[in-house]
């Protein structure tokens, strides 16, 4: 049986160690800041997240370009030359082209090498949401899975992941046309903080909005206790942008209500990163089927 590769891309905020530990790869983004161009690295090689964060507080726009063909066609044949197959676990199509560029480039590429296969996934989430099908469809292969039965099984368990975030604004995401402007200007006012999910059609979903830092935190911990399902046997992921601090109490305010088998702590990617914004900060977890 011929082996598989798992290749996300750089909005599913994996970091260096997980990918390492589970084998996974990734297609690489970019972003431009005023006008440069830089790579969108899960490992920040040519500047920091402080630096990217730091930007953007500033004013800063950053915008984001999604895995180019040439990226797809080089990472894709890199894969196909060792004479293995490839899962590729896509960011939601409904927030980035990316998932049907390289189905198209798959379809292309496989003219060529009739012996493999190339299965694309819609993760329908992004981030850790994304990265957690990921080490989920590395575990199936582990496991002796076909590709066929991982991506049944990816497109199935994929409708049980969720997020649930809280961002400072919802400026960032209104720019990146994730919420509509109105939405955002409500959002702002008054110290509200919005709670987005992200819902069966892999939207980004404002749900509600609560007042203050610390009451977001609180409502991020409380949905995770609502929805999660065992909780002991499973390993969540907390996430943030540039907000260290937030990312910790949101790790206490979890460990108070349910004890789960561990925590993955990391930093927003650049691409996700410039659609949120800084201080942001969430949580991804297997939980009950999506409601939304």
């Amino acid at each position: 049986m011929r082996q598989i590769a798992i290749l996300t891309d750089s909005t599913s905020d994996i970091s260096k160690d997980l990918r390492e530990q589970y084998g996974l790869d990734y297609l690489k983004m970019a972003v431009t800041v005023d006008g440069k161009e830089y790579p969108a690295s899960l490992d920040y090689e040519q500047y920091t997240p402080a630096w990217i964060y730091g930007e953007m507080r500033k004013g800063t726009r950053v915008k984001t370009v999604q895995v180019t063909v040439e990226e797809f066609t080089k990472k894709f044949t890199e894969y196909l030359e060792k004479g293995m197959d490839i899962i590729y676990v896509a960011c939601s199509s409904a927030l980035s082209g990316s998932y049907n560029t390289g189905r198209v480039v798959a379809e292309e590429l496989l003219a060529n090498y009739p012996d493999a296969k190339i299965a694309c996934v819609d993760a329908r989430n992004s981030s850790m949401g994304e990265g957690l099908l990921a080490i989920e469809a590395s575990e199936l292969v582990k496991a002796g899975k076909t590709l066929e039965e991982v991506v049944a099984t990816l497109e199935n368990d994929r409708d049980y992941y969720h997020q649930w975030c809280a961002t400072e604004t919802l400026t960032y995401l209104a720019r990146a046309g994730r919420v509509s402007a109105g939405k955002a200007f409500f959002g702002n006012m008054f110290g509200m903080k919005p709670i987005l999910i992200s819902n069966l059609k892999g939207e980004n979903y404002a749900i509600k909005k609560v007042r203050g830092r610390k009451t977001s935190i609180d409502e991020l911990a409380t949905e995770l206790a609502n929805n999660i399902v065992d909780p002991e046997n499973q390993t969540i992921a907390v996430l943030h942008a540039d907000d260290e601090e937030a990312a910790n109490m949101l790790k206490e305010a979890i460990l108070a209500k349910v004890k789960v088998k561990g925590i993955y702590t990391g930093i927003i990617g650049p691409i996700i990163g410039a659609s949120v914004g800084p201080g942001t900060v969430v949580t991804y977890f297997k939980g009950k089927k999506l409601a939304l």
